[in-house]
C-alpha cells in the first residue's frame, strides 16, 4: 500500500510538479493551501505533508493546526527563498527541487 502525501503550494506549476515527482511511489493529494489543506489533514490519511508558504494562511498557523490534528505526521517545508524564520516543529529544507527534495521525502517516509 502506497503512503499518502499532501502536496501544498499556491502555485499550480509547483503543485503539479510535486504530484508528478512523487505519484509513482506515493498517493499524492494536491492542495492550494489554507482551509483546503487543513480539511485534507483533518479528514484524510496523510503520511507526510510537503508544503511551501502561501498567501492565504500563515505557515506557522497551518503547521500548528496540522500538528493538533495529526501530531506525528512529518511536515516538510520547502522554499526557494533565502531565509525563513520558523519557530515550529517542522523540517525545513532549501534544496534542489528534484534530487534534494526526493532524498528528504524518502528519509521522512522510510
Amino acid at each position: 500500500m502506497k503512503k499518502d502525501i499532501l502536496a501544498v503550494d499556491s502555485d499550480d506549476l509547483i503543485r503539479n510538479m510535486l504530484v508528478r515527482m512523487f505519484k509513482r511511489e506515493f498517493d499524492v493529494t494536491p492542495s492550494p493551501g489554507g482551509d483546503d489543506a487543513l480539511y485534507v489533514v483533518r479528514n484524510k490519511r496523510c503520511d507526510l505533508i510537503i508544503m511551501n508558504s502561501w498567501p492565504d494562511m500563515d505557515p506557522h498557523r497551518f503547521i500548528r493546526l496540522a500538528r493538533e490534528a495529526k501530531p506525528r505526521v512529518p511536515i516538510l517545508l520547502f522554499t526557494g527563498g533565502t531565509s525563513l524564520k520558523l519557530d515550529v516543529n517542522a523540517t525545513y529544507v532549501k534544496c534542489d527541487p528534484t534530487d534534494g527534495l526526493r532524498r528528504m521525502v524518502a528519509h521522512l517516509t522510510g
